[in-house]
């Protein structure tokens, strides 16, 4: 829309514009009801300020036609400015094509095991499920992480990189300085499949014996400094998702995946994708399943994948809470990932 976001509340349209919501006339109304199928648009856009927040969107999308229904998930961006059009942004105009699709989605029949595509919006609940909870500074003092005696080990396929980069200039929501006060750094955390370290602050890092990887943030200066994850990613590889999509003879391609749920004792891993599209002998179908289950152990999964798409998109708008509270800016994502697991 040209870079001027539009709401529409009950019969009212408003224009939100660098944060400031006006009415707009009537007569430039015109052409805003091209998504009929679009019901719920929800946005919360923050001005820049004492708080030093960038403008912040998220969209709620949900398709309704008659008595039929799409699930309901969200689109979220950061922007440090307002002259891209906001239908560009992050995954908004990927996820307005596809909501209209899910009304005639269909339950995922029986169980499946095999391989699917993880595109980027599939990635962040994978990351924080499997590094959050096994490559981090709890786990692995009180030695119920997995990966304890793994520092220097293969722990995935060769083709995988997973960084931490609070200073990538591909970001808005980055850091430069820790909660502990320290510069914030980009660094590796798994390098070409080996695990080069965890995920620490600076007094678990002197416990562990292991340089402080700068983990240390705090929701602001009243609270706490945890050891928590920041803009975590895998990075790109060298195939076509095209090519990947058309390797597979049978498979699905998921997105937004979210409840991810771990067994922190057992390496098991679960979350919940939004819907899937059935890929049959190397082409996406207009079979649209939802929502789907998707579980795996974790070394088999990291393991598995076999393909990592040359292409790169950050996403996330936000945050991550330890429940209900203690949040801090987080975002994930990285390219497409072509990986065995299970679905039901």
């Amino acid at each position: 829309l040209g870079g001027i976001v539009v709401q529409r509340r009950g019969s009212a349209f408003v224009r939100i514009r660098a944060g400031k919501a006006q009415d707009i006339p009537a007569d430039q109304r015109q052409g805003m009801g091209q998504h009929r199928h679009l019901v719920g648009v929800l946005l919360d856009i923050f001005r820049k300020g004492i708080a030093h927040e960038p403008p912040t969107g998220d969209v709620a999308h949900s398709a309704h036609e008659g008595e039929k229904s799409s699930s309901f998930f969200g689109s979220g961006v950061v922007c440090d400015r307002l002259d891209v059009p906001f239908m560009e942004l992050g995954t908004i105009r990927e996820d307005l094509e596809n909501v209209s699709k899910q009304l005639d989605t269909k339950p995922l029949e029986g169980k499946f095991t095999g391989v699917a595509v993880l595109p980027p919006s599939s990635l962040g609940t994978f990351i924080g499920s499997a590094l959050g909870n096994f490559a981090t500074d709890g786990t692995l003092l009180d030695g119920t992480s997995p990966w304890k005696d793994s520092l220097g080990k293969v722990v995935a396929d060769p083709a995988i990189t997973i960084s931490a980069a609070p200073l990538d200039e591909r970001i808005v929501c980055g850091e430069r300085f820790t909660g502990e006060g320290f510069r914030s750094e980009n660094y590796d955390i798994i390098k070409d499949g080996v695990l080069v370290t965890g995920i620490s602050d600076l007094a678990s890092a002197v416990q562990l014996g292991l340089p402080p990887t700068g983990n240390g943030r705090r929701e602001s200066y009243k609270r706490k400094s945890y050891a928590r994850m920041t803009n975590t990613f895998f990075d790109p590889g060298k195939d076509k998702l095209e090519d990947m999509i058309a390797s597979i003879k049978h498979g699905y391609m998921l997105f937004e995946t979210d409840n991810g749920m771990e067994d922190p004792k057992n390496w098991g891993i679960q979350c919940v994708a939004e819907y899937g599209i059935e890929i049959i002998d190397g082409k996406l179908t207009d079979n649209y399943v939802a929502p789907v289950v998707m579980s795996g152990y974790v070394p088999d999964v990291l393991k598995s994948i076999s393909m990592v798409s040359d292409d790169f998109k950050v996403i996330g708008s936000g945050g991550c809470g330890k429940g209900y509270k203690e949040w801090v800016r987080v975002s994930d994502g990285g390219p497409a990932l072509k990986v065995k697991v299970k679905l039901g």
